[in-house]
């Protein structure tokens, strides 16, 4: 998969756009769980973790309207 090839060659899901978006971001804004579990897996990425405006993902999750994305992250305990 795209996602652990990616994160073989070091690239880093908290690596922002010009925007200011990460991968973590716009995976929790479109709902895509199975990437969020190998961000968490591979990447060991903390989804306790704020961002630059105090916001956890569960915040962006809620935001985005992604309601099973809210209830993985809490099953994960990331909210």
């Amino acid at each position: 998969e795209w996602v652990t090839f990616l994160l073989g060659q070091g690239v880093s899901c908290e690596q922002p756009d010009a925007a200011g978006r990460t991968p973590v971001h716009i995976a929790i804004e479109l709902g895509l769980i199975p990437i969020l579990e190998q961000f968490r897996v591979k990447a060991k990425f903390d989804f306790r973790k704020q961002d630059e405006e105090g916001q956890l993902p569960i915040h962006w999750a809620a935001a985005a309207g992604q309601q099973e994305t809210i209830e993985w992250l809490l099953a994960n305990k990331a909210g």
